[in-house]
Formats: structure tokens, sequence, C-alpha cells
């Protein structure tokens, strides 16, 4: 089958994800620098977990290269 998603679902997701942040935002949340903020659910505006499955904090945290 094919299924290909929209670009606006697309972009939202990218955006969602923080696809779109500044380079250098992203390395330094990469490096450990700058913390790294959690997935919102559109509909809420909430803090939301990115996959059911994971166990991501719902709170800005370090967590990059520094930190191991």
């Amino acid at each position: 089958t094919e299924m290909h998603t929209s670009a606006e679902q697309l972009e939202s997701w990218l955006v969602n994800h923080g696809y779109r942040q500044n380079f250098f935002v992203r390395y330094g949340q990469w490096l450990g620098v700058v913390p790294k903020q959690p997935v919102t659910d559109p509909a809420t505006g909430k803090p939301a977990q990115r996959f059911s499955f994971c166990n991501d904090p719902l709170v800005p945290t370090f967590a990059g290269v520094f930190q191991g």
C-alpha cells in the first residue's frame, strides 16, 4: 500500500518533536548543556510521552553526551 502523509502533518510532527528548533539549541541539547524540552500534546498543550512504551521525562531535563 502507498501511505503518504500530507505536508501539513509532516510539518506538524517536525515542529512538535523539536526538529524545527534552531540548530544550536538542538546541538546544545545533544551535548547536554541546554535542557531538552518534553514533547507537548497539541490538543491540550501539556507535556506528553513521545511513545506509549517510553518513559520520557515530562519536565525539561539535561540529558546529553556530557551526562553519559
